[in-house]
């Protein structure tokens, strides 16, 4: 399913995309190695703390974390890892994977806003 995220930043600019969204009810998120479209939207739905972002062998990439309130909280650079297990973990409620180079400057990320695709 995809969603569409906009990521409102502190200059009072947004980058709004069209993300694929999927729900994480465990502690732990496995994505695949495998050719993956970006951006992705993870949503966490689980009652606990942090959460295990498996990021073994996926592509190059920024997560950006946010937390309940949606509000921006920090980000881990995935990249360049030939080989053994790369993993993140959070206390984050929203997982943005976003291609590199990011679009705009990291440290002006503020919060995001997540709605339904129109089709």
């Amino acid at each position: 399913m995809k969603k569409q995220v906009i990521v409102w930043l502190k200059n009072g600019m947004i980058a709004k995309m069209n993300a694929v969204a999927c729900s994480a009810n465990s502690h732990q998120v496995s994505l695949p190695s495998t050719e993956v479209e970006l951006p992705v939207l993870i949503e966490i739905t689980h009652e606990g703390l942090t959460t295990i972002l498996d990021l073994s062998g996926f592509p190059d990439c920024v997560v950006l974390q946010f937390g309940k309130d949606r509000y921006f909280t920090g980000a881990t650079y995935c990249r360049n890892r030939t080989d053994g297990a790369f993993m993140v973990q959070a206390q984050a409620r929203y997982f943005l994977l976003m291609p590199l180079p990011l679009p705009y400057p990291i440290q002006e990320t503020e919060e995001i806003m997540i709605k339904p695709l129109e089709l």
